[in-house]
């Protein structure tokens, strides 16, 4: 609401005149103000004490309750809660509240971004061999670090990393590992699926080509026991005896005996 009169600071038979703009001017503003203090006559005064709910959480003066509609909902609440939101923030920042450092008792001391970073700078600018559980002796390029339970110390020793096996670049998911001359893993470029398994059989048609076998072939002895079956049979030669009807034979193998 702004003002609607403003001094003219009348002064004898000096300037402003006393005339008609001027009287018609303060009737305008009397009126105006008159108008004014109807209007607040006539407000409810419920309208009032909604004003003050909102604004500061009061009715009357005094401090509305958890029932009330302005309780924790008005505008002085929210700035208080915007002022302690803001202080939680400061001390896990800074460590201070309002500016001022916290103590011991606060959850913020020592608890706080400022503190952690101090403390990281610290620790970075301490020589290594400073601290307390480390022993440096005759430092060389590639040493670690390595953690010695008799001494309760982390110590320097040479790396060992210099005899493992360099990774395969480019390798092939599912293919076998292999190794080179210097031990290095290499890709075989083979996988499971290009090998047969350990029991499998093969058509006759697989055989193509002339060769020697390198080890003994040996007929499945439940089909060669069906004597009309033309197979692979096993065949002995030897020149131990035979009697008929005594000497153990197996049904369905080749016997030749010979001087």
């Amino acid at each position: 609401m702004n003002k609607c009169h403003t001094p003219i600071n009348w002064v004898n038979d000096q300037t402003p005149a006393l005339n008609d703009t001027n009287l018609n001017y303060m009737d305008g503003c009397i009126d105006t103000i008159d108008d004014r203090v109807v209007a607040i006559a006539n407000d409810p005064p419920e309208n009032a004490l909604k004003a003050e709910g909102w604004a500061i959480g009061e009715q009357g003066g005094v401090p509305v309750t958890s029932g009330s509609p302005y309780y924790e909902n008005n505008s002085k609440y929210y700035s208080e809660q915007s002022a302690a939101e803001n202080l939680v923030a400061e001390g896990y920042a800074n460590g201070t509240q309002n500016g001022t450092p916290v103590t011991s008792g606060s959850p913020y001391y020592e608890n706080n971004a400022k503190y952690w970073k101090e403390q990281a700078q610290q620790i970075a600018a301490q020589q290594l061999g400073a601290l307390s559980d480390v022993t440096i002796n005759n430092a060389q390029n590639g040493d670690v670090l390595t953690y010695n339970s008799s001494t309760s110390e982390w110590e320097n020793q040479a790396s060992s990393a210099s005899g493992k096996a360099d990774k395969v670049s480019g390798a092939t998911s599912g293919n076998f590992a292999g190794l080179d001359a210097n031990g290095n893993l290499t890709d075989s470029g083979k996988k499971t699926a290009d090998f047969a398994a350990a029991s499998h059989n093969h058509a006759p048609s697989d055989i193509n080509s002339a060769g020697t076998l390198g080890a003994r072939v040996q007929a499945n002895g439940t089909a060669a026991a069906t004597l009309g079956n033309a197979q692979v049979r096993d065949i002995y030669a030897g020149t131990s005896d035979m009697t008929a009807g005594t000497t153990a034979l197996t049904t369905g193998t080749i016997y030749i005996v010979y001087e």
